[in-house]
């Protein structure tokens, strides 16, 4: 009994992490979309993010208002054509202005932005945020400093019962673009968002978190493929910056992962959860939030409901700090995981009911198999250690689990001492985001999803940004 059990154990986690991004990688390549397709018709070079680039230190009147024809001026789109990525844009509602500016005239075009004119919807940026005083203004600075119609654009911050000056730093904030609600009492992300998306006049809504920095051209990116009307989601990605060294790198290899998986599917039209540091949604799509709902998960799933299609876009990010340790990023997946268990629970078998097939397989590969990776480690290490005393085959594997255990449990310790592992720390954070999910497990059990969380409470992200 013990050797099936070893093999069902590790084919599970070899096709968790190793099988189905390789499927993925396989589907991408043969059934990849076109270009025009991907981005809406709309060709979009790559917007580096420059070292060094740093946001001004404080945000100034002028940060609303075109200054001095300088070329990175935001500009109206009442006024004078504006560029989105690289074809001239109005505001879908704006009178059009024939000829070109100074600025586009002496910009190389390509042979299909010469030939058309494209419009940039409204978009609403939307913030639910928590005693987030100490970052708030550097996000709304980056919202403002991206390259996007002056008239499309607003901000609409959330305060879901901050004590601590959150408020007083949006409402002195000079643009008329930022509006704040106040979220008496206390009530969680999910209501805050409700609120927002009332208030909100964008025909596209942009979720995003209070520490997370815009990249220049992010809300552009993301606004481009709604010029398809077949397309309801198009995800970005958060990335690290900042913060310890260990967490930092563990992080954003993380995030090159999930950026991966994210990429092919979205090839076959559905992401498995949306990155909650930014993520567009077209409004009409948008429907009420339940408080222990978590939208990023959600709001794919509805998307495939609709018909609609999921896009990604990598060159779409934000900056944030890490989690300050392993303790920190335990809880974070522990919630995550209690709060995705109550979404899977309510909605897959309605994507079930409707057909929606690749959805399913990629909610059960990308979320409820990781749910289910420490239970396969432990099934896997007891099974092998009560095979190795005859077998050499068996003994091999079980050393292997030793080394790999123990390397996660110096990583552990080294954290604890302050000392830097690079790529060892990997062990001990792929222990614990497994450990994570049999916690969150329970927490659902016992007790259901979280509607009101404290956040992880980082400071002003650095302005490398």
């Amino acid at each position: 009994m013990s050797e099936p059990l070893f093999w069902l154990a590790a084919l599970l986690l070899a096709y968790t992490w190793a099988g189905y991004p390789l499927v993925l990688g396989l589907v991408t390549r043969r059934a990849r979309p076109r270009r025009r397709e991907l981005m809406g018709g709309l060709s979009m070079p790559p917007t580096p993010l420059r070292r060094g680039l740093t946001p001004p230190s404080s945000p100034g009147p002028a940060l609303g208002a075109p200054r001095g024809g300088r070329a990175d001026a935001p500009v109206r789109c009442a006024d004078a054509p504006v560029r989105c990525a690289d074809a001239p844009v109005r505001c879908a509602d704006a009178p059009v202005v024939r000829g070109r500016t100074r600025q586009s005239r002496g910009a190389p075009r390509s042979p299909d932005s010469l030939s058309r004119r494209r419009t940039c919807p409204r978009v609403s940026v939307i913030v639910a945020a928590y005693n987030e005083g100490g970052c708030i203004a550097g996000k709304i600075r980056s919202t403002f400093q991206q390259r996007y119609p002056w008239d499309c654009l607003e901000l609409i911050v959330v305060s879901d019962g901050s004590t601590d000056g959150t408020d007083d730093v949006v409402k002195r904030y000079p643009d008329p673009r930022v509006k704040l609600i106040r979220q008496e009492p206390r009530s969680g992300k999910s209501v805050a968002l409700n609120r927002g998306v009332a208030a909100a006049r964008g025909d596209v809504l942009v979720f995003t978190d209070a520490n997370a920095v815009f990249a220049p051209g992010a809300i552009a990116r993301l606004a481009a493929p709604f010029d398809d009307r077949r397309v309801g989601l198009v995800s970005g990605q958060g990335l690290y910056a900042s913060g310890a060294a260990d967490a930092r790198a563990v992080s954003n290899g993380y995030v090159r992962f999930e950026a991966f998986l994210k990429r092919g599917e979205a090839a076959l039209g559905f992401v498995a959860g949306a990155d909650g540091a930014i993520y567009a949604l077209r409004r009409e799509l948008y429907r009420e939030l339940h408080g222990a709902q978590v939208n990023d998960l959600l709001h794919p799933v509805q998307a495939a409901l609709a018909g609609t299609l999921c896009r990604f876009d990598p060159k779409a990010f934000t900056l944030e700090p890490p989690s300050r340790g392993g303790s920190q990023e335990f809880s974070r997946h522990v919630r995550i995981i209690a709060q995705g268990v109550h979404i899977v629970r309510e909605w897959l078998p309605r994507l079930v009911a409707a057909r929606r097939w690749r959805a399913v397989w990629m909610l059960v590969s990308h979320r409820m198999l990781r749910w289910v990776t420490a239970p396969s480690l432990g099934v896997m290490l007891l099974a092998n250690a009560r095979l190795a005393g005859g077998d050499t085959f068996y003994a091999i594997t079980l050393a292997g689990q030793g080394l790999f255990y123990a390397t996660a449990l110096t990583g552990y310790l080294a954290e604890r001492l302050g000392v830097h592992l690079g790529p060892l720390a990997i062990p001990y954070y792929f222990c614990t985001v497994a450990a994570a999910g049999i916690v969150g497990l329970a927490r659902f059990a016992r007790r259901g999803a979280e509607s009101v969380w404290a956040p992880r409470g980082h400071a002003a992200v650095s302005k490398r940004a």
